[in-house]
């Protein structure tokens, strides 16, 4: 048996959005018909030999996708509107990923736009960074502020070889706008867990020690290693998410909605 949830909140985004939005309007529509079902069956005592609730579990579905699909449209909407820009830079920034997922950041730290803009997935980050000929490392810069980005290890005990690490991807995703006063500066990039990941980061190394604290669970007998994604939109491959873990000689990969190391002996 399929028990179904139906929490009524579209009509306070419809407002937002405004009631001409066809995919709110489609959502809403399958909620009170979700719900004018659900009061039918609530009156009935053999409900279970008769009733379809694959087809309710669908209907739910398609109403959840609707709303986020709405949602996603409202954020590009901000991001593309005149205010956007005073936003990023000065007191508060809304991130469709944020508007997806309940989460809003006042982006007191001034976050570069052009990271911003990554995250939300607008654009590639070959488009918006550059690599630095003739260098020793994997070295590239912003575009927009010129922000230096690089690959940096933190070993996770002394005398080990296990360790985490930031590239220059991971570092571009939360990197704040160089100015002169303010040379350095890095967000975090994974979701809330404390009040340290609303702080500002003024070192490679301070991040790293954050991810470490705060978005790494080490496994412990043999127990695999967990590693939080990042909250944004190019977070969903170990391969290309920005940062990463090599521990017991294993490095980090995808598994069930979550990074891991696998067998990880601490």
């Amino acid at each position: 048996m399929v028990c179904v949830h139906v929490i009524d909140n579209s009509i306070i985004v419809l407002k937002v959005l405004g009631s001409s939005d066809p995919s709110l309007l489609e959502a809403h529509g399958l909620i009170g018909s979700l719900q004018s079902l659900l009061d039918t069956l609530a009156s009935r005592s053999d409900i279970s030999s008769t009733t379809d609730f694959s087809r309710l579990e669908l209907m739910a579905n398609r109403s959840r996708d609707l709303t986020l699909e709405s949602l996603q449209r409202l954020a590009m909407g901000l991001v593309q509107s005149p205010s956007f820009t005073s936003l990023v830079s000065g007191s508060t920034a809304v991130s469709s990923r944020a508007l997806t997922t309940g989460r809003t950041e006042a982006n007191v730290h001034n976050v570069c736009i052009n990271a911003v803009f990554y995250r939300q997935g607008r654009e590639e980050f070959d488009r918006l960074a550059t690599a630095v000929p003739n260098t020793n490392e994997n070295e590239w810069r912003c575009n927009r502020c010129n922000m230096p980005l690089l690959e940096v290890n933190l070993r996770l005990s002394v005398g080990s070889q296990d360790r985490i690490w930031i590239g220059p991807v991971g570092f571009f995703k939360g990197h704040c706008d160089r100015r002169p006063e303010q040379p350095h500066g890095w967000t975090c990039i994974w979701p809330v867990a404390a009040p340290a990941c609303n702080s500002r980061f003024d070192t490679e190394r301070a991040l790293l020690e954050h991810m470490r604290d705060f978005h790494v669970s080490l496994g412990v007998g043999g127990q695999d290693s967990t590693i939080e994604r990042a909250a944004d939109w190019h977070s969903l491959e170990a391969r290309t998410c920005g940062f990463g873990a090599l521990i017991g000689g294993q490095r980090m990969q995808n598994a069930n909605g979550s990074f891991v190391v696998p067998g990880s002996l601490q």
